[in-house]
């Protein structure tokens, strides 16, 4: 989650369409790697200044993608202002890791803000990323707070002409890359599921108080995941509705079958809250159980014990003319029928199979 490095008061203060960072820094510094590529031709560098990427998102007949790791160089967003003439509201939400995810359209440029998502298993909680796409007539510009692999298999088929998006327009690059980000959520829902077998093979040998905890903390990072998963689906609908003329109509079967993967992650989400909620109705049964199992025992050696007071109770008074007093054999006599009683009774439970 996202840890703020200034103030929120701080941005109160500011103008809108400032440009500063308000997250933490995850890296010392910024790097800024090309893909320009057409049909058939591709070039691939890494670059240290935005000026040097800006001739080639220039030229019509080839698609530019910038991927930037690291958000935190105010300067750099300065020079990506003024080189591509993006509006600074555009900017300063990409500046502002806490952004939530959404679809904005404005005449030259669209941006798209998602959350990266990775479960860390050893500490069982979800780790969010913002990644941001500004997208524009013949180029991609994606930012990144740290360098991640989820653009690996974009990469990849670029490379290698696999797939048709060489011969597509900027649209389609950013749909790959979007694409390949929510591909990357359907790894979360079968992580958590894994987590919760665990927590659940562990509740029904033995239930302990760090079990509750262990609940209560995987259904917070269900939340999490469902504040991330939620606005995609609203997020791609805002794109399908044509509200920008950098969206072609072609992308429109591409958008739907993204629409359809965000509706199978919410559905999966779901699913997994109800296995949490059933998981901690299983924690509270296994302890209402050994509570009861505990005070069923306890209750049986009350009563096996009750009859066995009367008696010692009896034989405890301190009345001068009590015949039993003055028996030879009374007191082994005595302590026969407590043994034979005490025995009985066992017997008799364990036939109702209270034992």
């Amino acid at each position: 989650m996202t840890i703020f490095s200034q103030p929120t008061s701080m941005r109160e203060n500011l103008l809108p369409g400032s440009l500063v960072f308000s997250g933490e820094r995850k890296m010392e510094k910024p790097r800024i790697r090309c893909f320009d590529y057409a049909k058939s031709e591709l070039r691939e560098m890494e670059v240290s200044t935005i000026d040097e990427v800006f001739p080639l998102a220039r030229k019509p007949d080839s698609v530019t993608w910038v991927n930037i790791d690291g958000i935190h160089d105010v300067e750099l967003f300065k020079a990506i202002q003024k080189r591509f003439e993006i509006h600074p509201l555009m900017l300063e939400d990409v500046l502002n890791p806490t952004t939530r995810p959404k679809f904005e359209a404005q005449e030259n440029h669209a941006l798209i803000i998602l959350k990266s998502i990775r479960f860390d298993k050893d500490k069982r909680n979800i780790l969010l990323e913002q990644l941001s796409f500004i997208l524009g007539p013949n180029y991609v510009l994606s930012f990144q707070e740290r360098p991640g692999n989820y653009f690996d298999s974009v990469r990849d088929r670029l490379r290698n002409s696999k797939g048709r998006i060489r011969n597509q327009g900027a649209d389609y690059l950013c749909y790959a890359l979007v694409d390949a980000v929510v591909d990357n959520y359907y790894k979360l829902p079968e992580a958590l599921s894994e987590t919760i077998e665990v927590i659940e093979a562990k509740v029904l040998t033995k239930a302990e108080s760090e079990d509750l905890e262990a609940i209560y903390n995987l259904k917070r990072e269900i939340v999490l995941l469902d504040r991330a998963i939620w606005p995609v689906l609203e997020l791609v609908n805002g794109m399908r509705k044509g509200e920008s003329e950098l969206i072609s109509e072609s992308l429109g079967p591409f958008l739907q079958d993204l629409s359809d993967h965000a509706q199978q992650l919410i559905s999966s989400t779901q699913a997994i809250r109800e296995m949490a909620a059933n998981l901690q109705d299983l924690y509270m049964s296994t302890v209402s159980n050994s509570m009861n199992q505990v005070m069923k025992v306890l209750a049986i050696v009350a009563t096996i014990f009750i009859p066995l007071t009367f008696i010692a109770g009896i034989f405890g008074m301190n009345f001068e003319f009590m015949p039993e007093l003055k028996a030879r054999y009374g007191y082994f006599i005595t302590l026969g029928i407590m043994v034979v009683t005490a025995a009985g009774m066992i017997y008799y439970f364990k036939r109702k199979k209270w034992l």
